[in-house]
């Protein structure tokens, strides 16, 4: 079996990039794209292994393409991460809520990110990239 595919969702170029190098460094093999419409291009042809979704997408939102994402059959269980500048407790609180699997505030470091999907590849569930102890 090969290296774990990560399809990165996230409308800002520079945050888009550094999500995507952090996990290529690592050996992940690593998609991208800058908002719903082609996140669902890429995964009507494609499944990864776990999606990195920005929740502030521009027209749908990553709350909204979660919410398909988890209604349909074939993308239902892939672990989703929520990217998000909102860090207010009750904003993770929601998050969680809406049905991710873990949420990131930005700006993380790149060791979070890694620990976090790291953790749900592995069937750890790890929902604020807390180190492990």
């Amino acid at each position: 079996m090969g290296p774990s595919r990560i399809l990165v969702v996230e409308d800002n170029p520079l945050n888009r990039r550094l999500a995507v190098d952090v996990l290529r460094v690592v050996g992940y093999e690593v998609a991208e794209a800058e908002g719903a419409p082609q996140a669902r291009v890429w995964l009507a042809s494609s499944l990864p292994d776990l999606i990195v979704l920005d929740v502030s997408l521009p027209g749908t939102d990553g709350i909204t393409l979660l919410g398909q994402l988890r209604a349909d059959l074939r993308t239902r269980a892939i672990p989703i991460v929520a990217t998000t500048a909102l860090a207010m407790k009750t904003d993770r609180e929601r998050i969680l809520r809406a049905g991710f699997d873990a949420y990131l505030a930005k700006p993380f470091s790149p060791r979070v990110l890694r620990q976090v999907v790291g953790d749900l590849l592995q069937g750890r569930a790890n929902p604020t990239g807390a180190p492990h102890g």
